[in-house]
C-alpha cells in the first residue's frame, strides 16, 4: 500500500492506476485521485489507509524484476514555463510491477539548470496533490533544496505494495524574475529506481508591459469649494484603467495635496483610503501632504479608488493642487494625474460648502463605487496635459511649471517603496 507523506504528516490512502500505461503525449490518468475541488471518493467518503485498490500489473521482464526499485516516469511535463505565469500541471507515475513491496520509499525529482547558475530556491515553486493527515485532499508545497544549478525536490515518502502502480499529480511555476534557462528534471528515489529518467524543459522571460506603461489614472470628484481649514472630510476618486495591460501583483499609488509655496506639509492634511469595508489611514509622506498605498491591479481591470481628505485648522490657505502618481518600484509607471483645488479659511457660519464626512457618499462595500458628485464648477479638473478653462483662478506659464515641478519632486528620492 502506497502512503505518501507530506513532511511526515500527509498520508495518501487511495491512488491507483488503470491497466493501460498512458502515452507520453496523452492526458494524465490518475485512478482514484480526485481533481482539485472534487470529492476524494464516491459519496463524499474519505478513504482510509489500506483501502487503495491495486490494479493488475503487467508481467515484468527479467531485467525489470532485477532492478533496484520501481520505475518512475513523468507525463505531461510542459516544454516551456513562462516566468511569473500560473501553475502548470503534470504527473509522476510509479510502476512497481514484478517487484516486492518497498516501505518508506522516498520519491524525488532532481532539477538541473542548463544555462545559468543564477537561480535561487525561491525561484522554483512546486506542489503535490494529496490528502493531509485528516484525509482532506489539497495541494501541498514541495520545498526545493539546493543552490545555483542543482535542486532536489522531495515529493513524498511512500509504502509501495508488491506489483503496485500509481501516480501523483504535480504542478510547478517559476517566480517572475527567474533567469531564463533550460533545465532538466530527473526522477529518482532513495533506495534506487529501475530507471533514472531525464526530461528537459525551459523557463522563458515573463511578460512585460509594452514600453513599461502602467495603468492610466485620473482624479475625479474633488470638492467644488475646496478643502476648508479645520473642516470635515471631503471625498474624491482616483480612477484606474488597466485596459490592454498585464496584471500587477502590487502597484504603488502616491496621492498628495500641494501648493506653489511648498508650505503644505503632512501635519496640515489627513488623507484616508476606502478598503472596501472601512476608511483606513494610509502611510503618510513625511515631506508633503500626501499618502502612499498599494493595490493589486488585474489584467484589463478598470476600477475606482475612493479617498477622502481634510485640512487642519492651521493649514495654509490658498490655491493648491492634487497630484497622483503610480508605479511598481521598478520600470512600470503610470501617467501623472493633476487637478486644481484650494484650502479655504474657516467660516463662521455655514457657507453652503459640501460636507464630505463618512456618511452621505459612502463607497459601496463590494468595491463598486458610485461616482462622487461635483465634478465641474470652480474647482473643475485639470488634466495632466492642459488647464481647465472654467477654473476661477489660473496659474501662469511659470506658475504651472513650478506646480508640476513641485509635484515631480514630491516623489523623487523620497517615496516609500517597501520590498517584501
Amino acid at each position: 500500500m502506497a502512503t505518501p507523506a507530506m513532511a511526515d504528516e500527509v498520508q495518501n490512502p487511495a491512488i491507483a492506476m488503470p491497466d493501460a500505461e498512458p502515452k507520453d503525449d496523452g492526458p494524465t490518468t490518475i485512478g482514484a485521485v480526485p481533481q482539485p475541488g472534487e470529492a476524494p471518493v464516491a459519496k463524499g467518503e474519505v478513504p482510509k489507509a489500506g483501502s487503495r485498490q491495486t490494479l493488475q500489473a503487467k508481467p515484468a521482464t527479467p531485467d525489470q524484476a532485477a532492478a533496484h526499485g520501481p520505475t518512475m516516469t513523468l507525463t505531461g511535463l510542459p516544454g516551456e514555463f513562462k516566468a511569473g505565469s500560473n501553475w502548470r500541471e503534470f504527473s509522476l507515475h510509479v510502476d512497481n510491477s514484478g517487484r516486492p513491496a518497498a516501505d518508506d520509499y522516498s520519491l524525488e525529482l532532481v532539477l538541473w539548470t542548463l544555462d545559468t547558475f543564477a537561480w535561487k530556491s525561491s525561484d522554483i515553486q512546486a506542489e503535490v496533490y494529496a490528502p493531509d493527515a485528516s484525509g482532506t485532499w489539497g495541494w501541498h508545497k514541495i520545498e526545493p533544496d539546493g543552490s545555483e544549478e542543482v535542486y532536489s525536490l522531495r515529493v513524498a515518502d511512500v509504502d509501495i505494495e508488491k506489483n503496485e502502480v500509481f501516480a501523483l499529480k504535480l504542478r510547478m511555476k517559476f517566480a517572475k524574475d527567474t533567469p531564463v534557462s533550460r533545465f532538466s528534471l530527473s526522477t529518482t528515489a532513495e533506495g534506487g529506481t529501475a530507471d533514472r529518467v531525464r526530461y528537459e524543459s525551459k523557463v522563458t522571460a515573463a511578460d512585460k508591459q509594452a514600453d513599461h506603461a502602467g495603468p492610466n489614472i485620473a482624479l475625479q470628484g474633488l470638492p467644488r469649494a475646496g478643502f476648508k481649514a479645520g473642516g470635515d472630510w471631503q471625498p474624491f476618486t482616483l480612477s484606474v484603467d488597466n485596459s490592454g495591460k498585464m496584471a500587477l501583483d502590487r502597484y504603488g499609488f502616491d496621492v498628495s495635496i500641494q501648493n506653489n509655496e511648498s508650505t503644505l506639509r503632512a501635519k496640515h492634511l489627513d488623507i484616508e483610503v476606502w478598503d472596501g469595508k472601512r476608511w483606513t489611514t494610509a502611510e503618510k509622506d513625511r515631506n508633503f501632504g500626501g499618502v502612499f498605498f498599494d493595490r493589486a491591479v488585474a489584467k484589463d481591470a478598470k476600477f475606482d479608488i475612493q479617498l477622502r481628505a481634510k485640512a487642519a485648522q492651521d493649514a495654509p490657505v490658498g490655491k493648491a493642487f492634487v497630484v497622483a502618481k503610480a508605479d511598481d518600484a521598478a520600470q512600470t509607471k503610470s501617467n501623472m494625474a493633476f487637478a486644481y483645488t484650494s484650502i479655504t479659511a474657516p467660516a463662521t457660519e455655514d457657507d453652503g460648502g459640501q460636507s464630505g464626512g463618512s456618511t452621505g457618499n459612502q463607497p459601496k462595500p463590494d468595491g463598486g463605487v458610485t461616482p462622487v458628485a461635483g465634478h465641474g464648477g470652480s474647482s473643475g479638473q485639470l488634466a495632466a496635459t492642459g488647464s481647465d478653462p472654467a477654473t476661477s483662478w489660473a496659474l501662469g506659464a511659470a506658475g504651472a511649471a513650478l506646480a508640476m515641478g513641485a509635484a515631480l519632486v514630491a516623489g523623487t528620492g523620497k517615496r516609500r517603496r517597501t520590498t517584501t
